[in-house]
């Protein structure tokens, strides 16, 4: 089912990365506190296997951006309506090419934005890939939602 576009409508954004507690919950919430009211944003994974956002993701965006995710609870892709989101955006290669073939009907909606997985990682890589998120949602998802 295809989404009417109407003027009052907001879009409604997924991120998608492997496991659902870094990357992906990292970008939900910059893009929650970053967009507000604007758009309603969400985060899913291929393969989420843990009940939390690791805890190197979620003290490091309180720490830099103050934005808590503390509450955060993965999601499995495969449970959700991918049809009625306006964009999808995966995190790396591996994830997008898999949900390509999972959406073969609706591969417009895919945005491939790549960086690293800082799953079992040091805390200066998920400060990296947190900055790079901050940095690369302040340019591209203004535009690639609102078209600005």
């Amino acid at each position: 089912m295809k989404r009417e576009d109407t003027e009052d409508q907001i879009p409604k954004v997924l991120f998608v990365c492997y496991g659902n507690t870094c990357r992906s919950p990292m970008a939900e919430g910059l893009a929650k506190k970053m967009l507000g009211e604007k758009a309603e944003v969400e985060s899913a994974g291929l393969m989420p296997m843990f009940d939390s956002a690791a805890p190197e993701a979620v003290a490091i965006l309180k720490e830099l951006f103050d934005v808590d995710i503390s509450q955060h609870q993965p999601n499995d892709v495969s449970e959700l309506s991918l049809g009625e989101y306006d964009r999808i955006i995966v995190l790396d290669t591996y994830v997008y090419n898999t949900m390509s073939k999972l959406m073969k009907d609706h591969s417009d909606k895919l945005v491939l934005w790549d960086t690293e997985d800082p799953f079992g990682q040091d805390r200066d890589v998920y400060k990296r890939v947190a900055k790079w998120l901050n940095a690369h949602l302040r340019e591209h998802l203004v535009p690639l939602l609102f078209g600005r």
